[in-house]
């Protein structure tokens, strides 16, 4: 009687062994790429919160920054805020005549030249002046248009009646009017918001009474330029 005796043969066994082998690969790989997947991931949150914190860290120097610039580009008078243009200079009061009573700040061209005199007379350049507006019939509950009806409807004064107008600078409306007598200018009322009203001019050479020519000067664009940064400064 013959019995039947049964093995692995050579084949069978290195079957295994492929198989095997390649599921011990395929596993190490995917570990392997999960290994580095983690890491990467490590190392991308790192990145992250170190360039989180460097941008907060610049945010926080920029508006320092800011606030630094702001605080520095603006000098105050009487409670109001206000630039000095490229190469103009602040003076109390531009007048050589001790006589004549200043108020307000004012803003010298560089070109400035005045004569003096009983009487304020531009020779040359122009000045800029502010304060706080005094007018008979406008105060904080004045509006723009009424304030305009008010300085056009007013008696006495050199000024151009007819040159009212309630215009925009900026963002904001005022009150604007050709002035002058010894100097030619132009005047602006400003309602801030909390109900003051400021009296910012511009004011040059004259070419006599009732001729205003003060947007011929070639200091007007800067006198522009500065009202607009006055009524942000002072909104």
């Amino acid at each position: 009687m013959k019995l039947n005796q049964k093995g692995y043969s050579v084949i069978e066994i290195v079957l295994v062994l492929v198989i095997v082998g390649l599921i011990g690969t395929v596993g190490w790989l995917v570990y392997d790429r999960q290994n580095n997947k983690a890491e990467n991931n490590e190392t991308t949150n790192a990145r992250q919160a170190e360039d989180d914190e460097t941008t907060s860290a610049q945010q926080v120097e920029d508006d320092d920054s800011r606030e630094t610039t702001k605080e520095s580009d603006y000098k105050t008078h009487d409670g109001i805020k206000y630039t000095v243009p490229t190469d103009w200079v602040g003076a109390k009061g531009p007048f050589k005549d001790s006589e004549i009573e200043v108020g307000g700040q004012y803003l010298l061209s560089p070109d400035y030249e005045e004569a003096g005199g009983g009487q304020l007379f531009i020779e040359a350049g122009a000045y800029i002046n502010f304060q706080k507006l005094e007018w008979a019939g406008i105060d904080k509950n004045t509006s723009v248009e009424q304030a305009a009806s008010v300085v056009k409807n007013g008696e006495g004064g050199y000024l151009d009646s007819d040159s009212v107008e309630v215009s925009k600078v900026g963002d904001v409306q005022v009150v604007m009017f050709d002035a002058g007598h010894t100097t030619d200018g132009v005047t602006v009322f400003y309602k801030t918001s909390n109900g003051q009203w400021l009296d910012a001019s511009f004011s040059t050479t004259t070419g006599g009474d009732g001729n205003y020519n003060a947007q011929d000067s070639p200091h007007y664009k800067t006198f522009l330029a500065w009202l607009e940064l006055f009524t942000e400064l002072n909104s």
